[in-house]
């Protein structure tokens, strides 16, 4: 922490310290229990009062409880050396300082709990008088917690950066960031756009950093999810109703193109719209104007539309299932997003975001992601992109006990080869497999044995054992196949 936050924090604390410490001397403890319980209790911040000659701990707030483990009782028990035994020779100096000078602060201490943690502190001490006798007022701050909130606000912050720009999208692979230099050129313009690509490769995230870099970031960005709308209820969710047009229309009801005016409407799986409402859709695009359902009046929108498939809509219009007009309308902008397989150098960071975020959500420690796992995730194909990656970190961070430095990535890993039979989409395993097929496997069962043994080699638990094979040769393999 830089040295003036640590002097302002010190000047904080120090103030809140003075202002309760006059409320105790206005307020004897005989007599005045009531404001005495008051002060005590609601504190945010844990408060001892301490005997300084021999330093035995006379009464202690809730907070202090509980941020230290112990009950109420027994903390009345402890002197305060037992809380710093294993830094006596600081403690001892700054109690002279207090003495000395009647008050004063440190963030230089630590203190244990009942457990055994050890906590980082920020203390503030003041001498004061309470019923004809000198006692200490000391207020805590876990510095600890403080630090965790901290990185948790950063890490959130940066979490809603990173829904709303493109700097904070994690790309670091060329064609990826050949992407977002496309995204980049459009998003200043009106230009609707046309988002491809496979199931989980972040078309919704794409789309809301080009609405948020554009002139209508100010407005509303409305999704429409259109895989998931009836078709008989596609033209009243598009454009409206009034009520009474329809069974069920009890009152006049807006539809998304009336809330997206002035912004963008964001149609998710456009290529699901059935063949009935394409005609009128295109027709709002040339226009611009809309229709309720029951009404004859219409209404002018001005909407820009970024719409997103995981289908070929060039297929799609060659069977007849799309209009070739709306194609072309939709994608005045077309930009196709790489599956997670063909951007492998992006992993590493997607896997530690998501490592951290998890931690922080589960409040777990942070593990550690090791070469070896990240080669393994390389290899994996990700039929499920960057959804099954964030996916698998969710349940490798639910199962991780927070004891051991890394994830055991072999309870999530393999079960989603296994699901897929570790193949890359479109390859026909029926036919025969080539050397270069065999090597790949032969690298990728090493691997995952390796992981089971959690490193080990040698040994009755080591992955020679489980390979059937002798240590040396496995050895020697991991050399030629360059395995940490």
């Amino acid at each position: 922490m830089p040295l003036e936050k640590v002097m302002d924090a010190q000047v904080s604390i120090q103030k809140e310290l003075n202002a309760i410490t006059r409320e105790f001397q206005s307020c004897p403890l005989v007599g005045s229990e009531q404001r005495f319980q008051k002060l005590f209790q609601y504190s945010n911040d844990a408060i001892f009062l301490v005997e300084p000659s021999q330093k035995r701990i006379l009464d202690a707030n809730q907070k202090a409880c509980s941020m230290l483990g112990y009950s109420h009782s027994e903390l009345l028990t402890l002197p305060v050396s037992a809380l710093h035994s294993h830094e006596q020779e600081k403690l001892e100096k700054f109690m002279q300082t207090i003495l000395l000078n009647g008050s004063g602060s440190t963030d230089a201490l630590t203190c244990r709990t009942k457990s055994g943690r050890l906590l980082t502190i920020r203390l503030s001490a003041s001498l004061t008088h309470f019923n004809n006798q000198t006692c200490l007022l000391s207020l805590v701050k876990n510095r600890t917690e403080e630090e965790r909130l901290g990185r948790e606000n950063e890490v959130l912050h940066q979490d809603f950066l990173h829904e709303l720009g493109f700097g904070s999208i994690i790309a670091n692979s060329e064609n990826f960031k050949a992407v977002l230099e496309k995204a980049k050129l459009v998003a200043p313009t009106d230009a609707n756009v046309l988002i491809t690509g496979e199931s989980g490769t972040g078309k919704e995230l794409v789309a809301r950093a080009i609405h948020e870099q554009s002139m209508r970031t100010g407005k509303n960005m409305v999704r429409v999810n259109c895989a998931s709308i009836p078709p008989e209820l596609f033209e009243s969710e598009f454009f409206g109703h009034v009520r009474g047009a329809f069974t069920g229309a009890v009152k006049d009801r807006m539809g998304r193109f009336e809330v997206a005016d002035k912004g963008t409407l964001f149609l998710d799986e456009v290529g699901e719209i059935p063949l009935t409402i394409q005609g009128k859709l295109l027709r709002v695009l040339q226009d611009g104007q809309i229709q309720r359902v029951g009404s004859e009046r219409t209404h002018k929108v001005d909407v820009r539309i970024i719409a997103a498939t995981n289908r070929n809509i060039e297929q799609e219009v060659k069977r007849g299932n799309f209009r070739r007009d709306l194609y072309y309308r939709l994608s005045v902008f077309p930009i196709e997003l790489p599956p997670l397989r063909e951007r492998p150098e992006d992993i590493d960071a997607l896997a530690r975001h998501f490592i951290q975020k998890s931690a922080l959500r589960l409040r777990k420690p942070e593990p550690l992601l090791t070469q070896p796992q990240i080669e393994c995730l390389k290899e994996y194909p990700w039929p499920g992109n960057v959804r099954e990656l964030q996916n698998l970190f969710e349940r490798a961070m639910i199962l991780y006990s927070g004891e051991a430095e890394t994830l055991d990535l072999c309870t999530v890993l393999p079960q989603a080869g296994l699901d897929e039979e570790s193949e890359t989409p479109g390859k026909d395993w029926s036919a025969s497999l080539t050397l270069s097929d065999l090597k790949r496997l032969e690298k990728e069962i090493i691997q995952r044995e390796l992981y089971r043994a959690k490193g080990r080699v040698y040994g009755p638990k080591g992955a020679a054992k489980a390979l059937g094979i002798k240590p040396t040769t496995l050895v020697s393999r991991m050399k030629k196949m360059k395995l940490n």
